[in-house]
């Protein structure tokens, strides 16, 4: 772990906090709807708490609220008693939200990760350590890992001030890895010692809304990354698409037992209803996205649909986008509002933000990451709009990184290579995730022996090599229906999983072919 000191204003924004404590001025935390963005959130309430903060938690609900502090939002918590904001996991291009926030006499901290603009916004203190090109360590951080280096300099401004230390922030950690892995950090540096020692509070399960949603999601043992990602967050992160957001918040706030099993069902309600979305919309999106490769767009597409729901799109857009290796804008609009909303997902490192950036006269907000963003526009810009982002990858000026349809393996192993004493060697080298994969080998020449259909369209089964050692696998890349059959040879991840309390070691397939096709 760095000096937290390093973070830009990080003593402008803790002096400015300490003083609100000590005067008894009501803080809210003001967070962005997805895992990253709660976790941040309830993670700076636990930890100013601890110091007789008052201090209350307000998450953006994206149907109501739009994305991160805006002028609305501000003044919702103004009425409420808002004397200071620190907003997390968003505010560093809420130009009008702070402009907003000077005319009430409100003070915002905005602490985020994404990257700032040519301009920023007029806010009180603004902790962002993309703002500092030297902290290259640190542009990794996510939303939550911002939150925790603010939270442990508080920790170190108080005992300058004679105070003892109230908290012990490695008891905030499992918040972090739940954030810092759903937002697809890279696990190096700190990220890496963030999130190995938060998973190791996630498999203690002292949260009590940690062990309500482990139990929903049907987490056994030990939580590993693949656990959050597949299981944890898209639950989470559903009240933000369909639902509300607070729920998610008020979930890993709670000590009530009974309030925790409660609001983890909400969770689960809520993902079924972005499941059902996601899948009418799919079918949809994809008839438009052939008609559009009919028409000749190749070097990207802009999706134009009606009555999908906001929280999909971005789902929508991701994956176009890997289906036709190319950027893809999605935009929705209803029959009651001139404004569409959208969102975009790039491919090939191609800059898409840059690209909205030229495009910029024609929308009414946009924002986030060069390969993920968040757009609206009034309807008569929509033609214009698909013409100036069309053109922008067509011609030579695009640098591409041609597409490598090739499978690489790290190494070549057998079954019986696979024992509890390579495990304990393989998984040292984890947590695994961005910038950090796991390991992929490859086994050759093996025999299916069993596949059952697994969720809606995945699945599981048994496979014997040719020395007759058997293992147990998961793929989430095809059916039962799609896997082959007979003598294959197949690419996989070893993991340890623990299934009605026995642990056992099971292959993750990420690519099968049957014999003959190698």
């Amino acid at each position: 772990m760095t000096d937290p000191v390093r973070l830009p204003d990080k003593a402008k924004a803790v002096a400015r906090v300490w003083r609100a404590i000590q005067e008894g001025e009501h803080i809210f935390v003001h967070g962005d709807y997805d895992t990253d963005g709660v976790t941040s959130s309830v993670l700076v309430k636990w930890a100013l708490e601890a110091y007789g903060a008052k201090i209350d938690v307000f998450v953006s609900n994206r149907m109501e609220d739009g994305f991160g502090p805006t002028p609305a939002t501000v003044q919702k918590l103004y009425d409420r008693g808002a004397r200071l904001i620190i907003s997390t996991d968003c505010g560093i291009t809420s130009f009008a939200a702070c402009e907003k926030a000077s005319e009430l006499g409100i003070d915002i901290i905005v602490t985020d990760h994404h990257n700032p603009g040519s301009e920023l916004p007029n806010a009180f203190a603004l902790v962002n350590p993309r703002l500092d090109s030297s902290l290259t360590d640190l542009h990794g951080l996510a939303g939550v890992g911002v939150a925790f280096k603010m939270c442990h300099a508080l920790v170190k401004y108080a005992i300058k001030q004679g105070v003892e230390k109230k908290v012990d922030l490695r008891a905030g950690l499992d918040l972090v890895a739940l954030g810092t892995v759903a937002d697809v950090s890279p696990l190096l540096g700190e990220n890496r010692s963030l999130v190995k020692n938060g998973l190791k509070l996630l498999t203690y399960r002292r949260r009590v809304g940690l062990i309500a949603l482990t139990e929903i999601a049907h987490v056994e043992g030990t939580v590993t990354t693949s656990d959050i990602s597949r299981r944890l967050a898209p639950k989470i992160n559903a009240a933000g698409r369909v639902g509300d957001p607070m729920i998610s918040a008020e979930l890993l706030m709670t000590n009530d037992r009974s309030t925790a099993t409660r609001l983890a069902y909400m969770l689960e309600r809520f993902n079924r209803k972005r499941r059902q979305a996601e899948r009418k919309a799919y079918k949809e999106v994809m008839s438009l996205a052939r008609q559009e490769q009919a028409y000749g767009s190749r070097g990207a597409m802009v999706i134009v649909g009606e009555g999908w729901h906001p929280g999909v799109i971005g789902l929508m857009a991701t994956r176009v986008s890997r289906h036709y290796d190319c950027p893809v804008i999605i935009l929705c609009y209803d029959r009651t509002s001139r404004e569409l909303l959208g969102s975009g997902r790039s491919c090939a490192q191609l800059n898409i933000l840059d690209v909205l950036v030229s495009c910029k006269d024609l929308l009414s907000s946009f924002g986030g990451h060069p390969m993920a963003v968040g757009v609206s526009m009034k309807r008569e810009n929509v033609a214009c709009f698909k013409e100036c982002f069309i053109g922008a990858f067509q011609g030579d000026g695009v640098a591409r990184i041609p597409r490598d349809n090739r499978l690489y393996a790290d190494d070549e192993l057998h079954f019986s290579d696979v024992n509890c004493e390579f495990m304990d060697q393989f998984e040292a080298l984890g947590p695994f995730g961005s910038a950090n994969s796991e390991p992929i080998f490859f086994f050759r020449k093996s025999q299916v022996q069993q596949v059952i259909l697994l969720g809606e369209r995945h699945c599981r089964g048994s496979i014997e090599d040719d020395k007759g050692v058997q293992m147990s696998f998961v793929c989430y890349s095809m059916s039962d229906a799609q896997f082959p059959r007979g003598q294959v040879s197949i690419m996989a991840s070893p993991r340890r999983v623990t299934i009605k309390g026995y642990t056992e070691i099971q292959l993750f397939i990420t690519d099968v072919r049957t014999y003959e096709e190698l």
